[in-house]
């Protein structure tokens, strides 16, 4: 595959650079088309990419696969999401009161 022929190439000039300069190489991963497509349809969907977007870039049948495979939630994500949630709440508090605080219904 050519991203292997492209990392050993990379690393033999590593390791030949490394040899001339009596230096420890910092060589390549070994990697493959499969990590790297991984990588880039995670990175998407951190970006927020419409899942269904997502679901086409990737090929898949079905959107659960895509979710479930791509959509990481870690800690940083989860407070940004609370973040939002307070930002609509206090949003919609103020769409209820009037200039003077008082609350009145939307209708």
């Amino acid at each position: 595959m050519l991203i292997h022929r492209i990392v050993y190439e990379c690393n033999a000039r590593k390791i030949a650079n490394a040899i001339k300069t009596d230096t420890e190489p910092e060589l390549l991963p070994n990697i493959s088309t499969h990590i790297l497509r991984n990588t880039a349809c995670t990175g998407m969907a951190e970006k927020g990419m419409d899942q269904r977007t997502l679901q086409e870039i990737m090929g898949h049948q079905n959107l659960a696969f895509t979710m479930k495979v791509y959509n990481h939630v870690d800690e940083k994500r989860m407070r940004d999401e609370m973040d939002n949630l307070d930002a609509v709440q206090n949003v919609c508090k103020d769409i209820g009161n009037d200039s003077n605080g008082k609350v009145f219904k939307i209708s």
